[in-house]
């Protein structure tokens, strides 16, 4: 399924765009860059969503555990490593910690590297080493219940997948309900980098059996699409539904935008673009160019914060759009060379599968 490839890119661009944003907005860039804020939440979901999906769909069921996670390791661990390395780089060398937080500690450095630090999420834990890591946290976590996950999915009866799936996007409401209850107020707009560090919307956010729905409903998806293809899979109706699910991003709480709201509309896309390839339909999302950055999508991911925060470190001013540019270009660049020399090696060598 190459479109679900360039799919993974399009979601890590607006990851960057959010950040990007919020750094500006940061440096006192225009405030209308806000609108952005959403991007990253959508990118990330959508990312826990694709996991499900295609490591359900492409699984060996009669594969061992222990070969399973040596394949998942192969995948994360070695970019994750360099990314860690190159953000505790720029640290050291003074020039800036990608998220500014008082009272980052070597050990939640080092817990960041071990990708457990999300367990408890602080908000100096979760400035510590590289920021964006949170979510290989997540994904780790979600590795590690898989091969117990993969057969309780299995044995959901045909007739009662659509009602399962109804019920793990349901289940996702009920962190963001807690936190509401416990005073997080606001909407998406607001939501910055420094509020989404702090409780109670870092238990939604970023706290890993928090976002467990995410990709447990990607499972019940790969199964929706073997037994329930849809006839006529047409995308179009479901980012009009993801638009529709953004603009109560305006009305809803924070916790509700950050995670639940988007989640079905999301699933939603990814079922139908599945289909499209199933059934050899046109699509854009497999492009050559976009298949191949998709590929690149995770070192990108991986590495895009902190260049980010060093050219805004270094930038005197004015002009942010240069950065940002030099940014993006910077980090295509450093992601390409990640994907070609160390991603797909390992990969190839323990014979996991391309997609994250």
């Amino acid at each position: 399924m190459p479109s679900l490839t360039g799919l993974r890119f399009l979601a890590a661009l607006a990851v960057f765009c959010c950040h990007a944003g919020l750094i500006w907005q940061h440096a006192g860039g225009w405030p209308g860059l806000r609108v952005l804020n959403p991007g990253g939440p959508l990118g990330v979901t959508l990312f826990f969503v694709l996991s499900g999906f295609v490591l359900t769909h492409s699984s060996r069921r009669e594969d061992s555990a222990r070969k399973f996670w040596g394949r998942r390791s192969a995948k994360i661990l070695p970019g994750h490593a360099i990314a860690w390395i190159v953000a505790m780089s720029v640290v050291w060398l003074g020039v800036a910690r990608p998220l500014q937080e008082a009272g980052v500690t070597a050990w939640q450095d080092l817990l960041n590297l071990m990708l457990v630090h999300t367990f408890s999420p602080s908000p100096s834990g979760l400035a510590a080493g590289n920021g964006v890591a949170w979510s290989l946290a997540c994904e780790a976590f979600f590795y590690l219940l898989f091969p117990a996950l993969l057969p309780l999915v299995d044995r959901i009866s045909r007739r009662r997948l659509p009602l399962a799936a109804l019920a793990t996007a349901l289940a996702a409401w009920i962190p963001a309900t807690i936190a509401w209850m416990c005073g997080a107020h606001g909407d998406a707009m607001d939501v910055g980098m420094h509020e989404i560090l702090r409780p109670p919307i870092s238990y939604v956010y970023v706290f890993p059996p928090s976002r467990l729905p995410d990709f447990v409903l990607g499972m019940i998806l790969a199964r929706l699409h073997v037994h329930y293809p849809p006839k006529q899979p047409r995308v179009a109706a479901a980012v009009l539904a993801l638009a529709g699910a953004l603009s109560l991003c305006l009305v809803l709480p924070a916790p509700y935008s950050v995670s639940a709201l988007p989640l079905v509309p999301l699933a939603l896309i990814i079922r139908l673009v599945a289909a499209r390839d199933a059934q050899g339909l046109s699509s854009p999302l497999r492009r050559p160019a976009l298949i191949r950055l998709g590929k690149w999508s995770y070192a990108f991911y991986l590495v895009h914060f902190t260049i980010l925060a060093v050219l805004f470190h270094v930038w005197s001013g004015g002009w942010y759009v240069v950065p940002v540019g030099l940014a993006l270009a910077g980090t295509l660049l450093v992601s390409a060379a990640i994907y070609r020399f160390v991603e797909y090696p390992c990969c190839r060598t323990a014979g996991a599968a391309e997609a994250r």
